[in-house]
């Protein structure tokens, strides 16, 4: 009977409770344990940071009165994980403070369609430790020798900052050459104090003799951000196979979709409200962001464009979400209504009928109990994998969304969107699918778990495979509940988990209102339950379910007897169509339009880059490629090989020089002194950074550049400035480049563990040929120890007119918009002739 609670009914009751007790305590006991939280000491608020950074600004001369302030907490994840690799969760946090300041408040203010703006960032423990001024390129200044521009960057450094010299040592510069000024950037590490390889550095940087910016950072060093990279590589490589299970299991939902709408069996009211759902729920969530949005605001739109291009960028990620939903509840409810005919219908869980049964009941217990019971098992499992060394990051208590304009709006996305999605996709079409094609509903089970499972193994938790045995164990048990009492309580277990996690943020905020609207929206399911209990207590009995299980759907409409004409409605005459000829004169017009059309493909007028011939094959190339590093000394052979296509214009500086002169100025530059495409050819060896990449021209396998990449520690000179020039010098005559013809804009260098490298930037002198107006033709020389490693050609366009075509306007980006509206009301319209002929 299932109209009142049987004795088995309240046992089973109890024991949800009695587990949902027990997990909890386990879980909550040991949670920081199994995921220590890293320490965060926020003696400042984030408007008091504001008013720090103003202060600061204010005494450097600067009114920020017209200028549109906006903030954010952040902090560098690399540097993080960095040291609670290198030092534990306690070691990081003894040096995360002192010296390293980690984590920060990040000030902006802009003026729109102006670059000019200025950032200052200030630590949760009240610190300021950068500033950035950014002006024009063309903006005038002071042009200081880089001795003079050093004593002023040390005075800073120690007047201003409160910094101790003798606790510094000097690493690198960087000379930069602007139209009407000189920048320098100057670098130094803090002494006795490193982890590892890894420093800790401070920067001053000057537009011309003023301070343009200064900061601190952990320098990581290389190697371990490679060999960081390959065990992440690891985790990627394993969420990508699973994830490509995850694709075709999605084309198997695509044509069972079809086959449901040629057969008509699609629930069409169902998936639209779920997707409804979706789409309301999404865009809510993306414009509640619009203040962590608005610190990247681009200040080459007006700020109406950039608010425009959010509601576009909002609407659209709402209908796609939206359309996902909906697909996915129209393509997995089928095959669960067909397999599961004791079960309630996805449709029919929450209506008001499906409210009043005793299975709702139950499966919301369960959902509810399962919670607690998950969050006990991921805490005893991490704290049993961590004695045979697993990792994880530290939990990081604190997040922007505190800052949105209504927190728990994410909560209820973050539960809603990975509990229908995932749970339609890995359990109520897996399960049924996998069942049909392998006869074992266990092996069904197992493999469609370890496949959900196996899709979380990106996460950063080590080893690899990890996060992916802890997930799919409990994806087979989800599994088998779902199989047991239906989809109902994985989909309740499902929400609450991931909202719970989502708002343990709210929960530890002093704020009232967060700390509610988080226990409403965690605890949504609650809500049901209630009302269910509520209705039986009035009552004294549950509704019969039997109205809404799966078997009791009206079965689909035969497509014979659909398309089948009755007696009593015979069939219509097939329509007659009278064919009209077109007249003379319109034959004539029609012959006229085609004739003139082909004639504009017989004028002869020059092309941008139509001279492009690639006369050697890849095999060709790249044996081209051999011979000129074999000539430099190394040995080919030791090496992988790949040779590729590549095309390489500029394509804002050919539309530049196109605004200012001719075509055959643009095709002289891309034969003479670029090329438009070339064949590269990379030799490299698995795990090494070290590698070579050669390029020759795709016509006669002419060099066109050796590119020597090194890694951060190996050995070479340590050669001053001048020298270093000078070989940058020979190795552009190398290349026939006449030097008298060019003049050095940039420099700078910076001392690595076992070296020094430079890096020069050359460009043509004023009147030269390969200048077109302002635009400029540059050369880069790298230098590492004293090896010249590397040469760039390419095109320095003015700032100022890039920014002017980046502009854009409100009336532009709404336009934008209904191009792509109606691009996709034209897919969509399309996709709907489409179901209605398979129908």
């Amino acid at each position: 009977m299932e109209t009142r609670l049987t004795r088995k009914d309240l046992a089973f009751i109890g024991g949800c409770v009695l587990m949902a007790a027990v997990s909890l305590a386990v879980g909550v006991h040991y949670f920081y344990r199994a995921f220590p939280e890293a320490s965060i000491d926020f003696r400042v608020t984030r408007d008091e940071a504001k008013e720090q950074a103003v202060d600061f600004i204010a005494a450097r001369g600067f009114d920020l009165a017209d200028y549109r302030h906006s903030a954010i907490f952040r902090y560098d994840n690399d540097t993080k994980t960095f040291l609670e690799r290198e030092l534990g969760l306690e070691g990081a946090t003894q040096v995360i403070g002192d010296p390293v300041q980690l984590w920060r408040w990040s000030n902006r203010w802009v003026r729109e369609l102006e670059k000019e703006e200025f950032q200052a960032t200030v630590t949760t423990s009240g610190e300021l430790v950068s500033f950035s001024h950014l002006i024009e390129e063309e903006a005038p200044g002071a042009s200081l020798e880089e001795a003079e521009a050093r004593r002023l960057a040390e005075s800073f450094l120690t007047a201003e900052l409160g910094r101790d010299l003798a606790a510094l040592e000097f690493v690198e510069v960087q000379t930069q050459e602007r139209p009407n000024r000189i920048d320098h950037t100057f670098s130094w590490k803090l002494r006795d104090f490193a982890v590892g390889e890894a420093y800790y550095r401070f920067y001053v940087r000057l537009q011309g003799d003023q301070i343009g910016g200064f900061g601190e950072y952990l320098k990581i060093p290389e190697a371990w951000e490679r060999d960081y990279a390959e065990l992440r590589s690891h985790n990627e490589t394993t969420g990508l196979v699973a994830a490509t299970l995850l694709l075709l299991t999605i084309l198997a939902m695509l044509v069972s979709f079809f086959v449901g709408v040629r057969a008509r069996d699609i629930r069409w009211k169902t998936a639209a409200i779920f997707g409804a759902i979706a789409t309301a729920l999404t865009l809510l969530a993306e414009l509640n962001n619009l203040p962590l949005t608005a610190f990247d605001y681009d200040t080459t739109d007006t700020y109406g464009s950039f608010l425009t291009r959010q509601l576009l960028n909002s609407l659209f990620a709402a209908a796609v979400q939206g359309i996902l939903i909906f697909f996915l509840t129209a393509a997995a409810e089928p095959l669960y209504r067909r397999y599961y005919a004791n079960q309630i219908q996805i449709g029919g869980q929450f209506t008001p009928a499906g409210l009043r049964t005793k299975r709702f009941l139950l499966g919301t217990i369960l959902g509810l109990a399962m919670t607690p019971a998950f969050l006990a098992y991921q805490v005893l499992f991490y704290i049993t994998a961590e004695q045979f060394g697993a990792w994880g990051p530290a939990y990081i208590p604190y997040s922007e969304m505190v800052n949105t304009y209504i927190p728990w709006i994410m909560v209820l996305l973050i539960g809603f969107m990975p509990a229908v999605s995932e749970e339609f996709i890995s359990r109520a079409f897996s399960i049924p699918f996998l069942h049909k094609y392998l006869k074992f509903r266990w092996v069904a089970v197992v493999i469609a778990g370890l496949i959900w499972g196996f899709a979380h193994a990106n996460y950063p938790q080590q080893p690899f495979y990890i996060r992916g045995i802890e997930v799919g164990i409990a994806g087979i048990v989800v599994g088998y509940i779902f199989l047991r009492f239906g989809i109902l309580a994985p989909l309740v277990w499902h929400y609450t988990i991931d909202a719970l996690y989502t708002s343990l943020i709210l929960f530890r905020s002093s704020n009232s209102y967060f700390v509610v609207s988080a226990a409403l929206s965690a605890g949504l399911m609650l809500l049901p339950l209630a009302v269910a209990l509520v209705l039986y207590l009035r009552q004294r009995r549950f509704a019969d379910p039997t109205p809404l299980l799966n078997k009791s759907a009206a079965p689909p409409i035969p497509e014979a007897a659909a398309d089948e004409p009755t007696a009593q409605q015979p069939a219509a005459p097939a329509p007659t169509f009278a064919y009209t000829p077109l007249s003379k004169r319109r034959l004539g017009w029609a012959v006229a339009v085609v004739v003139v059309s082909l004639g504009f493909f017989a004028l002869e007028y020059e092309k941008p880059l139509d001279f492009v011939d690639v006369r050697l094959t890849r095999g060709e190339a790249e044996a081209k490629a051999v011979e000129h590093l074999e000539a430099t000394g190394a040995d080919a052979s030791a090496y992988e090989v790949v040779t590729y296509y590549q095309n390489q214009p500029n394509a804002m500086g050919i539309r530049y020089i196109l605004e200012r002169d001719s075509v055959a100025v643009v095709n002289r530059l891309y034969q003479e002194d670029l090329l438009a495409s070339l064949w590269v050819t990379r030799f490299f060896r698995y795990g090494e950074k070290e590698e070579y990449r050669v390029a020759v021209h795709p016509e006669d396998g002419s060099l066109y550049s050796i590119n020597h990449l090194l890694a951060e520690e190996a050995e070479g000179a340590d050669l001053e400035e001048a020298q270093a020039q000078a070989i940058a010098v020979q190795h552009l005559r190398a290349y026939g480049f006449a030097v008298e013809q060019l003049e050095l804009k940039e420099s700078s260098s910076e001392k690595l563990p076992n070296r020094r490298d430079h890096r020069f930037v050359f460009e043509a002198v004023e009147g030269d040929v390969r200048n077109v107006d302002e635009l400029r033709y540059r050369v880069r020389v790298n230098i590492a120890g004293d090896e010249p490693v590397s040469i760039y050609r390419f095109l320095k366009v003015p700032e100022d007119w890039q920014r002017e075509r980046e502009e854009s306007t409100t009336l532009k980006t709404a336009l934008s918009g209904l191009l792509i509206v109606l691009i996709a009301a034209v897919v969509i319209h399309g996709l709907w002739l489409l179901v209605r002929r398979v129908r």
